[in-house]
């Protein structure tokens, strides 16, 4: 029998731990229908929008995106580098 946690749990746990980390808010400061936010070939279908706001919220404030999805692709957003993303479990 293996003791490893159930991967949902997991999540709650790093969810739980990111509530105590130090944050900032960052006002709705980013248009994506303003030239040269997106790269729109690299929004394939409806769940991207939200991925590619929230990655260009943290390049407009050079901040990072912290996240469980595996699916953000940093190509979205003009400016976006590795150094914008993080994903936190495989």
């Amino acid at each position: 029998m293996s003791s490893a946690a159930p991967v949902h749990l997991l999540d709650v746990n790093v969810l739980i731990a990111l509530c105590d980390a130090p944050h900032r808010f960052w006002p709705d400061a980013v248009s994506l229908v303003q030239a040269g936010t997106l790269h729109p070939a690299h929004l394939p279908g409806h769940r991207q929008p939200t991925d590619a706001y929230l990655l260009a919220l943290a390049v407009h404030h050079g901040g990072r995106l912290v996240t469980l999805d595996g699916g953000v692709a940093i190509e979205m957003v003009n400016g976006a580098t590795p150094a914008h993303w993080l994903r936190l479990l495989p």
